[in-house]
């Protein structure tokens, strides 16, 4: 983080090849934003690839996911998913949780479109046997930044 006080980031949108979604990504560092963020929707690029992708080609920005549809997501799988992007993004992986509003898109993915209070029980009730939560320790060996916060 810069001497700032707080960060600038920039959530990029738009599909693109390997080559212009990293020159894009250079040019956010190059102006100096703290944050390249990405979304978690059906039609734009997949999240994790695309952060492991900034990834190699930028050295200082955090990483996020802007915000993850955590209805489309298995817990268990996404803690594993997560921790895996974070080693290979070397701990720049920052990560917020949502319970999705575009019914079209749970609607695209065959997916239910579960009520927040739903989305919310299934995530407590995982992080409350610790499942995700010892996944990811497993997989980085307790370095990882993804944590439970409970």
């Amino acid at each position: 983080m810069t001497g700032r006080g707080f960060r600038f980031g920039v959530n990029l949108l738009t599909p693109s090849s390997r080559t212009a979604w990293q020159a894009r990504c250079r040019e956010a560092e190059d102006l100096g934003y703290d944050v390249i963020a990405v979304p978690d929707h059906l039609g734009l690029p997949a999240p994790f690839p695309a952060i492991v992708s900034a990834a190699e080609i930028t050295t200082r920005p955090r990483l996020a996911v802007f915000v993850l549809n955590a209805g489309f997501y298995n817990p268990a799988l996404l803690a594993r998913d997560l921790a895996g992007t974070d080693q290979l993004v070397d701990g720049r992986l920052e990560v917020a949780l949502g319970a999705g509003y575009v019914k079209a898109e749970f609607d695209a993915a065959a997916c239910p479109g579960p009520a927040r209070a739903t989305v919310s029980t299934t995530w407590n009730a995982q992080c409350g046997r610790c499942a995700a939560c010892s996944l990811i320790r497993g997989i980085n060996r307790g370095r990882s930044r993804v944590r439970c916060r409970r």
